[in-house]
């Protein structure tokens, strides 16, 4: 898997915070990608030292994982500025949030003030992010905290979840609605239901994109244009569809008129993809795979653009 631009760890919390102590398994494993977005002042490698600091601090309670879910993005401003004998001291306010990946809503968030002094401005704000790594165990109420408010709010808000989800669907936003859905943590008491939920969107969405492929491939197969039809069948997810029959048939039509070398191809390609769907008859694994990308972006873009990214 690409390198990706965030650190994605497992925040794995206990309800009572253990100063200084092993943590026990939670009830839920809360995903989490660091996004350092730009900051007036702040280069780039000030920018990852920010990021390791948070890394440091998270993973206090988990282990290194992929597919994050949930936000924290960390912002470090200067408020003051002085020189006292000689060196200079900033005062820097640390202000954390916690974000839903998803669409960007705000779970929790938390401030603090750190100090810093060096030689120079630079070297204060080298100090400050030195000062709040080293503070990793002071920002267990935080965690904790914010873990019992994004469990609270997965537990507490079932239909607007739903109603969330089915309202990018009416906009014909499916993958962003299965990945809403999918972000739900596993413990979760309608984790199942849930399924159920997302499997129907995955499913609509693919009836979608084979009744139009079906009538493009049509027109171009009539137009004499083979290779072309072709490829509008080419999409696996067409072959999740409820027309999955007519893709097959119709594939079959096609490698009638276009060489053999391609025709082999094409029978490859049908039965590499069928064995892929009886092995995830459920479509979770395919549903994950949207989640996954689709949250991949999410991240990339605030950490670009900042969370009013979700507002354009």
């Amino acid at each position: 898997m690409k390198r990706k631009l965030f650190t994605s760890i497992v925040l794995a919390l206990s309800a009572i915070a253990c100063m200084g102590n092993p943590v026990q398994s939670p009830n839920y494993d809360i995903r989490i990608g660091i996004v350092v977005q730009q900051q007036p002042g702040q280069d780039y490698v000030q920018r990852q030292q920010l990021r390791n600091a948070m890394s440091d601090i998270v993973t206090r309670w988990g282990i290194g994982a992929d597919d994050a879910t949930v936000a924290l993005i960390p912002s470090l401003v200067v408020e003051r500025e002085s020189v006292v004998n000689g060196a200079v001291m900033v005062e820097a306010n640390l202000h954390l949030s916690l974000r839903n990946a998803s669409d960007g809503s705000l779970f929790y968030s938390h401030s603090r003030n750190f100090t810093g002094i060096g030689t120079d401005r630079y070297s204060a704000v080298n100090n400050v992010i030195a000062n709040i790594r080293s503070a990793g165990e002071s920002f267990d109420g935080f965690l904790n905290t914010g873990y019992d408010r994004i469990v609270g709010f997965y537990e507490n808000n079932r239909d607007r979840i739903f109603a969330t989800a089915s309202a990018m669907a009416s906009m014909d936003n499916y993958d962003r609605a299965v990945a809403y859905l999918m972000s739900v943590p596993e413990n979760v008491s309608y984790y199942g239901n849930m399924l159920v939920k997302a499997s129907e969107l995955y499913t609509a969405h693919a009836d979608l994109l084979a009744g139009d492929a079906l009538q493009y491939a049509n027109n171009w197969f009539a137009a004499g244009e083979f290779d072309i039809a072709l490829q509008y069948l080419r999409d696996p997810v067409l072959l999740r569809s409820r027309y999955a029959d007519q893709v097959q048939t119709f594939l079959l039509v096609i490698a009638e008129f276009i060489s053999e070398e391609k025709r082999i191809e094409q029978e490859l390609y049908v039965e590499r993809a069928m064995v892929e769907i009886r092995r995830d008859t459920n479509n979770i694994e395919a549903m994950e795979s949207i989640m996954r990308k689709l949250l991949d972006y999410h991240f990339e873009m605030m950490e670009a653009h900042g969370t009013g990214y979700f507002e354009q």
